[in-house]
């Protein structure tokens, strides 16, 4: 039987400036394929002129067309990192242990799917999930653009655990950017951590709270009083659904519950941001060199941190149903 330890999640996948065409961010697309081909027609992608869509995880389990998203994989124009459930997916399957879910832990969250297709698979059914399957498991934590005018990251979730590790490890939090693209292959266990974690979700939701709203892209922006994190490129996240996109210690949050977009009177929906309009944007409304942290407030920072345990998952990152942040409970659905 494989150990949570024994296999090994890629970190970071370095991507190179895009002079010839437009980046795209989404997350947490949650098997909503029809809803992104609309947002990619919306904007008019062409991925014969340059354009790139980078995908923040989750692109599984929930919706109805969970395979149809799993095959954007094969696309050249696509780059994905590892969100939670492509994770227990290959748990599920037998391809890698965690200390934080169990397989049953996939079909209860969306993964019903898998299971039913599995059953009536015929031979090349069984080919393509198995070659999907691989695609997943070579997926990162991170990717890293090389933005000639802002440099940017995408990940599934904040990173919280492994970013304060390289934060206390380094001691110099200029660096963290670096240290972070210097990442070789991460345990199971360790990458699990980052792959749950919500601990900036909760801090963006009682920051950005009292804050007037700015609009990116169509859309609510709500920017806390930490936009940046020193050291740290912007960092686009999905994982926990939010009402509007909000800014919190250099992460962005986008995941606006796209699977959830159906529901009568609903303001959920796919948000598709093109990286250049944000970091113009972003730049305009919050120049880094006049916000970003500084040594006490940083020093603040990690007072703050110090008692987020690295280890234990919470039970609140059970993943079932629409989460409703209660900063004193934790997520309930």
């Amino acid at each position: 039987m494989t150990s949570p330890d024994s296999a090994a999640v890629p970190a970071v996948r370095h991507l190179a400036a895009n002079p010839r065409g437009r980046d795209f961010v989404a997350s947490d697309l949650h098997g909503c394929h029809g809803a992104l081909v609309r947002a990619l027609d919306a904007v008019r992608f062409d991925p014969a002129t340059g354009d790139r869509l980078l995908l923040a995880g989750d692109l599984i389990d929930r919706g109805a067309q969970s395979l149809e998203c799993l095959r954007l994989l094969r696309e050249p124009w696509v780059y994905a990192c590892l969100g939670n459930h492509e994770a227990m997916l290959l748990t599920w399957l037998g391809r890698r242990e965690s200390d934080w879910h169990d397989a049953q832990e996939f079909t209860d969250n969306g993964g019903a799917w898998a299971e039913a297709l599995l059953e009536s698979a015929t031979r090349r059914d069984l080919e393509e999930f198995a070659e999907l399957a691989t695609l997943v498991e070579q997926l990162p934590l991170v990717l890293m653009v090389d933005d000639t005018d802002m440099p940017f990251n995408v990940a599934h979730t904040d990173l919280f655990p492994l970013l304060r590790k390289l934060r206390a490890a380094d001691g110099t939090p200029q660096s963290l950017q670096a240290s972070l693209g210097r990442l070789g292959p991460l345990p199971c266990t360790r990458a699990d951590a980052a792959l749950w974690s919500r601990k900036l979700a909760y801090e963006a939701d009682r920051c950005c709270a009292q804050c007037p709203p700015a609009r990116l892209a169509g859309d609510h922006l709500m920017v806390s009083d930490t936009p940046y994190e020193a050291g740290l490129a912007l960092t686009y996240v999905g994982h926990t659904p939010t009402p509007a996109l909000r800014l919190h210690r250099s992460r962005l949050f986008i995941d606006r519950g796209a699977v959830y977009a159906d529901a009568a009177g609903s303001s959920w929906r796919l948000a598709l941001l093109e990286h250049g309009k944000v970091a113009r944007a972003i730049s305009s409304l919050f120049p880094r060199s006049r916000v970003e942290l500084h040594a006490d407030a940083q020093h603040r920072q990690e007072l703050a941190d110090k008692d987020w345990d690295l280890h234990t998952r919470p039970q609140a990152c059970l993943d079932r149903g629409v989460p409703h942040v209660d900063l004193r409970g934790g997520f309930s659905a």
